[in-house]
């Protein structure tokens, strides 16, 4: 049997059964997409519990291991076993740590609903008058411009306006009234739905806070189990590269976030913008999002400013900008320094791909992903070029011989590179408190 499964006739027979078999699924997934992706959904809605549990304990994992060491160094000389001090240091480490997300949630949640109320409340009363000077305006524009083409223009474009929106709520709005109301009990069942799969989130964050060792170590037993030494060596390290990728780029995100949507809701409270705690939040979770992040928080809170006061709304404008340019040149680098490692292209497209196919979460995901991918990718091709004894700089690729450049001018282009990227890197470190 031995000899069988080494023949080269075995391999390449089970070559071509495994892709033959990888083909018919490749064949039934892109002929059913939408059964795919429906089913894909059912299994994140089943886990979700296990997901949100899984995010929360990443998440939360350095406070955790802090909290563990100063216990257990405190503990340690008052408990008779150091296996007693330690499990008593991680009970205290996942009590703190599940009141920390209690505490935010329930915060979160006190601050902002009666801010959504109030603000809902006031942009309902303020609404009718806002509509009233604007058509006091729209009157004082006709009567500069009486007995003219441009007044019947503008009038009959009203009647026909206010003709539509007549017939809009008959037809559409007042029929719709019984899906409106399925709507919003679906959504109040969701929002039940939710609250427990957070519930039970709690308790699987609980878990796995206390057990993460040991399920890192099995699963470091089950890739040294089937791979051989070099493989598992190369997975062990993909996987830590990207916990490593991950884990910087979200906690720098999020304090990142946090920091601007503190000085945003500073700068709106003193420059006397409507609802400030409202707009702040929007504008830092949104900014978890790389790139797009502060135009997409800006869009929606200037909408319900511009409600309020056009001018105020501009200065709102004016403000996001301010803070966007000084999180992408000042906070962000100082926090993130070179956790990505790619260029602002890349991490475009990562957004945009990563947004197009798993919405919020892949526009957030989407850039340590393919961070990743790019890491490794660019040591694959590496690895090629060293074994044909090619150059793997990629300045020995670059032309310049289209801007007619000598020899001369070209090093001297590569040479104020090299040195600003070193002068950066030691910009970097200096903010971080390392010697350059």
């Amino acid at each position: 049997m031995k000899r069988i499964s080494r023949s080269t006739y075995f391999k390449w027979g089970s070559t071509i059964v495994i892709v033959g078999a990888l083909l018919i699924l490749f064949y039934h997934l892109v002929t059913n997409y939408t059964g795919f992706l429906e089913g894909i959904s059912k299994m994140i809605t089943i886990i979700s519990p296990f997901l949100y549990g899984f995010v929360m304990a990443y998440l939360l994992s350095p406070i955790y291991n802090f909290i563990v060491r100063k216990c257990y160094r405190s503990i340690k000389g008052e408990s008779k076993t150091s296996r007693r001090a330690l499990t008593i240091s991680k009970v205290i480490a996942t009590v703190i740590c599940l009141i920390i997300v209690i505490g935010i949630v329930a915060g979160m949640a006190a601050l902002l609903i009666p801010q959504v109320i109030e603000s809902i409340s006031v942009i309902s009363q303020s609404l009718p008058s806002n509509l009233d000077h604007v058509s006091e305006l729209v009157d004082k524009v006709l009567a500069n411009f009486e007995n003219t083409a441009i007044t019947e223009t503008i009038q009959s474009g009203m009647d026909e306006l206010q003709k539509n929106l007549i017939t809009w709520v008959q037809n559409t709005l007042l029929p719709g009234v019984g899906s409106i109301m399925q709507r919003v009990s679906s959504g109040v069942i969701v929002t039940i739905k939710t609250t427990l799969n957070l519930v039970i989130g709690l308790i699987v964050c609980a878990y796995f806070l206390n057990g993460k060792e040991k399920f890192a170590a099995q699963i470091k037993m089950i890739i040294r189990a089937f791979f051989k030494a070099p493989k598992a060596e190369e997975i062990l390290e993909l996987a830590s590269y990207s916990n490593k990728t991950f884990g910087g780029f979200i906690t720098g995100k999020i304090i990142d976030s946090a920091i601007i949507g503190v000085l945003c809701f500073i700068a709106m409270t003193v420059l006397k913008l409507p609802y400030p705690l409202l707009i702040s939040t929007i504008v830092g979770i949104t900014n978890i999002i790389p790139f797009f992040g502060p135009f997409i928080g800006a869009i929606p809170s200037a909408a319900i400013i511009v409600l309020i006061s056009p001018i105020q709304a501009l200065w709102f404008i004016i403000l996001i900008i301010i803070l966007q340019q000084l999180d992408g040149n000042v906070i962000g680098p100082a926090i993130l320094g070179n956790s990505i490692g790619i260029a602002s292209f890349w991490v475009m497209f990562a957004i945009i791909i990563g947004g197009g196919l798993f919405g919020f979460i892949g526009m957030i995901l989407g850039v340590p992903v393919f961070a990743v991918i790019y890491y490794y990718f660019g040591k694959f091709v590496t690895g090629k070029l060293r074994k044909k004894g090619e150059s793997n700089n990629i300045r020995d690729y670059m032309n310049f011989d289209k801007f007619q450049l000598t020899s001369e001018e070209t090093f001297s282009i590569e040479l104020e590179e090299e040195l600003e990227e070193s002068s950066i890197q030691k910009f970097k470190n200096m903010i971080k408190g390392k010697r350059g």
